[in-house]
């Protein structure tokens, strides 16, 4: 109850070294966080690095997307996660391109039948 506050003010720095610590250890906290700020703060937060500048930043929001991805809501994925995951596929770096098309495998099963034939 304590540490999840702090974790959503750190995801507001600007550093960029914090930015990358909470995403590499999103899979020690992200069960902690309840349902009920998945969707609002924590993934809003997180959207955020889908459009750094640095490289890093941009790879390791997508891999921490996919931790997210079974408790976000339907809404969420198809209106703000699958527009970021489009605009990485055109992403100047071929290891983002390359992840963002594993991340959307990896998600279809989350998708409903008729966003997955329109996405995939």
């Amino acid at each position: 109850k304590l540490v999840i506050p702090t974790v959503m003010k750190l995801y507001e720095a600007p550093d960029k070294m914090i930015r990358l610590d909470l995403l590499e250890n999103l899979t020690r906290y992200a069960d902690h966080v309840p349902d009920a700020m998945m969707d609002d703060p924590l993934y809003e937060r997180l959207q955020t690095g889908f459009a750094h500048n640095d490289s890093n930043v941009r790879e390791m929001t997508l891999k921490g997307a996919l931790t997210l991805v079974p408790r976000l809501s339907e809404r969420v994925i198809t209106a703000s996660l699958l527009r970021h995951l489009s605009k990485l596929q055109i992403d100047e770096d071929p290891a983002i391109r390359a992840n963002t098309t594993i991340c959307l495998g990896n998600i279809a099963k989350y998708l409903s039948q008729a966003t997955a034939k329109r996405v995939l």
